[in-house]
């Protein structure tokens, strides 16, 4: 019998679908945490890889298993590693099987809490059937790790051309009605209509018929109540007016008034909020006339016949409220400035990476440059917090975050600066692009991500044009 010989083998592994995880989004807190649990498996993948004797290339994390900053990396949703084996493909299995681990935790924690609303044959099959895991790998004997690192690539693109085809297991011919937010999947509700207070209180709206995918993202703040609060578009917006709460005596003691009156209308009703409502707690979509309904709809649970009515009276406060402090303001000689409805929502990206990628030439660099993208992702995190934004993922040289309009572009030049000064340690002159959108806070998340993508594209194109038609040897920064 022949015998294996162990040697250095350079490996790739690939998770996905992307898009499956992030595009599909109503809510922010859906895409932030598309973005995370994508993060999260590629973790899971990675720290098995380690386990498993491997030399973790990239991404760059910590080893300790229980380190925080593990956790707080936004991880890509490529793993590349060094293992010494005589059975790469026997790797290639136990990684994938702790990636598939990680997701079905996240699946029957969600099923838990959910319990008998959903069609359990529909949700084992979407869950079964979302992930999609690729690996590649290349002796090195003989080999340069450049010459390697090549040639792996071009085996995982290669792998990646082909599709695994599984014996079709269908829902209902007829009549099951499809997911609002994945039109390709169909929903998993029964017993919808005698639920739909319970749905409401988990955040799913009456409307939404949602499939499996869809429902694990939105149920992430029940699953994880420890994880940091995560804004909305509608609370970011209205962080500069929060701060006029905060900072202006005569505008705190006006909302104190109009907080009191809602909990009074409330009180008619024999209603109770979730949260006590005062100056100090209260919810941004009580001060946007078009956000109320909502508000009423998912926290006080308003029964229909008086949601309208209920609507149209705060509303009616609401005005009389910033109208007051329009003539208070002028009374003052301060420029009051009602809730703005807009927001900031931004996209960076690194320039030319793949061409820094392949100039890569040995394994330590190769480190080094992961260990660079690692500490960049981290400061991106604390350059978003600092200007009142939320990152919704921040992973090797990708950012994706939304801000308050007024500080979104000072955040933006700070992204730059860190990144090149980051990155300036291992490539030579790196430039990021970056994309911004203002938008409105009932743009479809969809149809914004698209705009702010469309922005980086031009952002880059600009980089590039500068840098090819500079007769001075200076690029674009």
């Amino acid at each position: 019998m022949r015998e294996h010989k162990s040697e250095e083998i350079l490996m790739m592994f690939s998770i996905g679908p992307v898009q499956e995880f992030i595009a599909q989004a109503r809510r922010t807190r859906d895409l932030w945490f598309g973005s995370y649990l994508l993060s999260e498996l590629s973790i899971a993948g990675a720290q098995e890889f380690q386990e498993l004797g491997g030399r973790l290339v990239f991404p760059a994390m910590a080893i300790d298993t229980n380190s925080e900053q593990v956790e707080k990396i936004s991880a890509p949703n490529k793993i590349l590693g060094i293992m010494n084996t005589d059975q790469p493909s026997k790797i290639a299995w136990q990684v994938r099987r702790a990636i598939q681990g990680k997701w079905k935790e996240y699946a029957r924690a969600a099923e838990e809490k959910i319990g008998r609303i959903i069609n359990i044959r529909t949700w084992d099959r979407q869950v079964s059937d979302l992930l999609e895991f690729q690996a590649a790998w290349t002796a090195m004997q003989g080999l340069h790790y450049d010459e390697a690192l090549s040639k792996t690539e071009q085996l995982l693109a290669a792998r990646k051309t082909l599709r695994d085809f599984k014996q079709n297991d269908p829902g209902a011919m007829y009549g099951e009605k499809k997911s609002s937010l994945d039109g390709g999947r169909e929903s998993v509700w029964i017993n919808h209509d005698r639920n739909i207070g319970r749905l409401l209180r988990l955040g799913i709206k009456e409307y939404e018929t949602l499939d499996a995918i869809s429902v694990i993202k939105r149920l992430s703040l029940v699953l994880h109540p420890d994880q940091e609060r995560f804004l909305s578009v509608c609370e970011t917006a209205f962080l500069p007016f929060q701060d006029q709460i905060r900072d202006v005596t005569f505008i705190g003691s006006a909302v104190t008034d109009y907080l009191h009156t809602v909990n009074e209308l409330l009180g008619k009703e024999n209603l109770k909020t979730i949260n006590k409502l005062d100056s100090n707690s209260y919810d941004a979509r009580l001060f946007y006339e078009r956000r109320i309904g909502d508000y009423l709809e998912e926290c006080v649970m308003v029964p229909k016949e008086h949601q309208e009515n209920l609507k149209d009276s705060i509303a009616n406060e609401l005005e009389r409220m910033y109208v007051q402090l329009e003539k208070k303001s002028r009374d003052h000689q301060f420029n009051f400035v009602r809730p703005t409805p807009y927001y900031a929502f931004l996209i960076a990206d690194g320039d030319r990476m793949g061409e820094h990628l392949r100039n890569i030439k040995d394994e330590q660099s190769h480190i080094h440059f992961s260990q660079a993208l690692s500490r960049f992702a981290l400061q991106a995190a604390k350059i978003m917090k600092n200007h009142q934004g939320q990152l919704v993922y921040g992973g090797g040289d990708d950012v994706m975050a939304y801000l308050p309009v007024h500080t979104c572009l000072n955040a933006a030049n700070e992204l730059r600066k860190s990144f090149i000064e980051i990155l300036g340690s291992v490539i030579s002159v790196p430039t990021l692009s970056v994309g911004i959108v203002i938008t409105h806070m009932l743009e479809p998340l969809e149809e914004v991500r698209r705009m702010a993508h469309e922005a980086e594209r031009q952002a880059k194109k600009h980089v590039m044009h500068w840098r090819f038609t500079s007769t001075n040897g200076v690029e674009a920064i």
